[in-house]
């Protein structure tokens, strides 16, 4: 048996510890307006990860990995903000707020379906996932401009006797700028230019303003679009693209009427409100109301 020479970590290691998973990076990319880290979007972010973690299938003879299963049992996770209340000691709008945070980040998007079983729920939240924004907030990428900084300050001083030593221009052989002459983003401008097709407005300014977003900005605006356009199918009473962009628009919530229900779960919105109404169907107390929800989340019905 190996040992590491100390009884507490020894033992420590034998402790086969399960659960739920917060990286590093986490501290990094997600962060409150007054740059302190966001802990109740990683508790809840990492809440989520957790259900969409795979489980193994082992062979019952020779403990041998044989597949692996999703945990739960539609297509989304079906939670509801009572239950991460009630898991994690916030109140419903905490959790509310952090699943904004989550969303408008692009890291996971919501929907809000109607469920039929032997009673009608309406707006039953289920929550999606983005893998490749997961993987790239779970990582610390480190900063360019740092990195040279580290490289440049191991490099001795120059015996250049030709330069100046009382000007800035003589420190440094780097010049600075901030313009972007090509586009390095997640999602080229071009894309989103043609997705939301109604071509209004000066396109350079536009352009710009798509530059200034981050990549996790960008990429739940492509994700909402889709719906977005599918809720006002006249181009004629969508936002002109400027005001979508400065307004954050792809923040709002996509409301649909009975014959606009979306039929694909590829698109991925930040909100989706449908309700219809059955008449007939059995009213229930909120109370009654939570516990069947709570029922679904657990796969008993």
């Amino acid at each position: 048996m190996f040992t590491t020479g100390n009884e507490i970590v020894d033992k420590v290691g034998m402790i086969n510890l399960e659960g739920n998973i917060i990286p590093h990076a986490w501290y990094q990319h997600f962060k409150m307006p007054n740059g302190k880290p966001d802990l109740n979007s990683m508790i809840i972010l990492s809440e989520i990860v957790y259900w969409y973690r795979p489980t193994t299938l082992r062979d019952e003879n020779t403990g041998k990995v044989i597949g692996i299963k999703k945990r739960f049992k539609a297509d989304l996770l079906q939670r509801s903000y009572d239950s991460f209340a009630e898991q994690f000691g916030l109140t419903k709008r905490q959790v509310k707020e952090a699943i904004d945070r989550l969303c408008a980040h692009g890291v996971i998007w919501r929907e809000f379906r109607t469920l039929k079983v032997d009673i009608v729920l309406n707006n039953v939240l289920h929550i999606g996932i983005n893998p490749k924004l997961l993987c790239d907030v779970s990582f610390v990428q480190a900063s360019t401009t740092k990195r040279n900084t580290l490289l440049r300050s191991n490099v001795p001083p120059s015996n250049d006797k030709t330069s100046n030593p009382g000007t800035l221009e003589s420190e440094t052989n780097t010049e600075i700028t901030t313009k972007n002459t090509t586009d390095t983003s997640s999602v080229p401008f071009d894309d989103f230019w043609n997705l939301y097709d109604k071509k209004r407005g000066d396109k350079d300014k536009i352009e710009k303003k798509w530059q200034s977003l981050k990549d996790s900005e960008r990429e739940a605006i492509m994700n909402h679009l889709p719906l977005y356009k599918k809720s006002q199918p006249n181009k004629k009473y969508r936002k002109d693209p400027a005001t979508y962009l400065n307004n954050k628009s792809w923040n709002d919530e996509i409301i649909f009427d009975g014959s606009q229900q979306p039929v694909s779960h590829d698109f991925h919105p930040s909100h989706i409100v449908s309700a219809p109404v059955i008449d007939g169907a059995p009213k229930l107390s909120r109370e009654e109301k939570l516990a069947r929800i709570a029922q679904i989340e657990r796969g008993e019905i």
